[in-house]
């Protein structure tokens, strides 16, 4: 019988760490990877992906070597809500808009919190909003309307 890991949920996330990223590193290879005084665009996302590989690596030994005890259950309720927020950000960004999308995306992913407050989730949530409008609207001059179709605009 083989030896068991001593800590299976560093073990596993380790393994999804490292595929996560040899597979950006994988899919980077086909763009020009430039100098770190001229990046091009297989740069950086090859570094990251190198990066995640590294740290992947590093919880993997973690998971084989350190003494903890086994996974525990995975909260299903959790993961779906996040993901949901996720699928709705992509569902209503070219519709309703950045703002919107990343207010939903805020909201809902905050509902998988046991410390959800309305309050606090609208807050946050159109914090975070005038935050990218900012930065990837105004600043980056990215094409993605503040409010899209669905509100006139």
């Amino acid at each position: 019988m083989p030896p068991r890991p001593r800590s299976p949920s560093d073990l596993a996330t380790g393994v999804v760490f490292a595929a996560f990223g040899i597979g950006f590193v994988v899919l980077a290879s086909d763009y020009r990877l430039g100098t770190a005084r001229q990046m091009g665009p297989g740069y950086f996302p090859t570094l990251l992906g190198w990066i995640l590989a590294a740290i992947g690596v590093v919880l993997v030994l973690r998971g084989a070597l350190a003494g903890q005890g086994g996974i525990e259950r995975v909260a299903w309720r959790k993961l779906a809500t996040v993901t949901l927020a996720l699928v709705l950000f992509g569902l209503l960004l070219r519709g309703a808009g950045l703002v919107p999308a990343i207010l939903a995306l805020a909201v809902v992913g905050l509902r998988a919190s046991e410390r959800f407050s309305w309050p606090a989730a609208l807050v946050l949530g159109g914090g975070l909003a005038l935050f990218c409008w900012s930065v990837f609207v105004r600043g980056l001059g990215l094409p993605l309307p503040a409010f899209g179709t669905w509100f006139g605009s």
